[in-house]
């Protein structure tokens, strides 16, 4: 049931209006009916009818990563589905993240996705924002800002390697191997990987630990060198 209040009618255009409270009603068309005494210009209306249209206001159906989430890839794509179709650009202007990460927002129907420029940090917390001033296409605005945090995954660290540093003794046949704390970008840490003096070799994977199989013997009697820089991602 709705309770009309406050109704008027302007005398230059006969527009009638009015303010109502509706409590709570479902998105419908209702039938609205309402009487005008009169006045010294205009005849008396007395059950006159109209509909009122009840809409919803958009809402941010569901996002990625979930609120809460943890150990997300630093390279991960944010996204937010409406409910509604939206006003692209009020919606983007409405998208914010914090710590602050460069980035493009595209979309496929209603979802809205967020692709980073580059990697955001290890081991941060991100809260993702989209304010009031997203509106669908009627014009209509989110009742409240939605906000949601995700933890990206700790920088990975190397947990063990082999042959271990400065051993001796090693036999010229050995394969190289290092196990990391975190599954990783294989390519990345293959691209990373150099080995003083140079040698040949194939790389394969066991779960997290990388080895290096040389395609011959190494040389006797000589000390190497292995690295893995830091450009390595997960």
């Amino acid at each position: 049931n709705a309770v009309i209040q406050n109704a008027a009618i302007d005398p230059a255009t006969g527009n009638f209006s009015s303010s109502f409270v509706t409590g709570s009603l479902p998105v419908n068309s209702y039938p609205v009916l309402y009487s005008y005494p009169g006045d010294n210009n205009f005849v008396p209306w007395t059950d006159t009818s109209t509909t009122l249209k009840v809409v919803a206001l958009p809402v941010v159906l569901s996002v990625t990563p979930l609120n809460g989430a943890t150990g997300q890839l630093v390279t991960v794509h944010i996204t937010a589905t409406f409910s509604k179709p939206m006003n692209i650009l009020s919606a983007q202007g409405a998208f914010s993240i914090t710590p602050n990460v460069a980035g493009t927002l595209a979309w496929t129907n209603q979802v809205m996705t967020f692709t980073p420029s580059a990697g955001m940090q290890y081991g941060t917390q991100y809260t993702v924002t989209i304010g009031t001033g997203a509106r669908d296409t009627t014009g209509l605005a989110l009742a409240a800002p939605y906000s949601w945090s995700f933890t990206t995954v700790s920088l990975p660290q190397i947990t063990a390697v082999s042959p271990l540093p400065n051993a001796v003794k090693v036999p010229v046949t050995t394969n190289i191997t290092a196990t990391f704390s975190t599954a990783m970008n294989q390519t990345s840490v293959q691209n990373a990987f150099s080995i003083t003096p140079a040698v040949n070799g194939a790389f394969s994977w066991i779960g997290n630990q990388m080895i290096f199989t040389p395609s011959a013997n190494l040389a006797y009697g000589t000390r190497y060198y292995v690295t893995i820089g830091a450009n390595v991602m997960t």
